[in-house]
């Protein structure tokens, strides 16, 4: 599951190993980092938040993901601040980054994620009309954050997904009130006999699903052949659909 929480809060050990222990093995999280990294500070001058943020997650053990680096739509990317800041992270620090200004399509943006192995986070909204998909890891990051999505728009994500032969992919439903997330992350994705991503045969799904019940709203959990889906619908976080390649 992808945390909001700690966007707003520096995570503490304490609470991150309470969070392991309550998960079954197998799940992951992604942890958001600080706005005081991204936000105030805007990458720069972050020594000591970058010495205390990767190295607090290890709390987390096996149950830690990723981090996301959502930067702030008005800051443009400058590739030597980028640069400096990669520099910061630990080696084999997995790390997703949302460019959200219009910049980050620069392919020299890319090329500095690249060489880090780090991904570049693909956006699906409603005020996007074509969601920028490119690939600078061995694995993914994808945040799906329309209102709703029937089983064909569902075929058609799984089919991209596949076709980048990443280790895997982080994909992530948008939060809502009507619990429609845990229904898309755990009941539209499964592994044909061919082992590509295609969903099964089953009535589409509407465009905005039904609310879910209270336990619908709880953890979802099952092995789908080679594939992992999680999903957890709660105030501070978002959708998660884990595709384990």
């Amino acid at each position: 599951m992808e945390i909001n929480n700690t966007f707003y809060r520096m995570p503490k050990v304490g609470v991150l190993e309470t969070w392991a222990g309550q998960v079954p093995a197998g799940f992951r999280f992604a942890i958001k980092a600080s706005r005081r990294i991204t936000h105030f500070k805007r990458l720069k001058d972050v020594g000591d938040e970058i010495g205390y943020f990767p190295q607090t997650t290890q709390a987390l053990g096996d149950r830690l993901g990723v981090l996301l680096f959502q930067l702030p739509p008005n800051l443009p990317c400058d590739l030597p601040r980028l640069a400096a800041f990669l520099e910061l992270l630990p080696a084999g620090t997995s790390a997703a980054f949302e460019c959200r200004h219009a910049s980050g399509s620069d392919v020299a943006v890319h090329e500095l994620l690249r060489r880090r192995n780090c991904a570049f986070v693909a956006v699906d909204a409603e005020d996007v009309e074509s969601p920028e998909w490119v690939a600078t890891a061995s694995w993914g990051y994808l945040r799906l954050r329309r209102p709703g999505y029937n089983r064909a728009d569902l075929a058609d994500w799984a089919r991209r997904i596949r076709s980048q032969g990443w280790e895997e992919a982080f994909v992530f439903f948008k939060h809502e009130d009507e619990g429609a997330g845990p229904r898309l992350a755990a009941g539209g994705w499964r592994p044909s006999s061919s082992r590509s991503p295609d969903l099964e045969r089953s009535p589409c799904l509407p465009t905005r699903t039904p609310a879910a019940s209270p336990d619908e709203r709880q953890l979802y959990a099952g092995i789908c052949g080679r594939y992992r889906v999680i999903a957890q619908s709660t105030a501070s976080i978002l959708i998660v659909a884990c595709f384990a390649g």
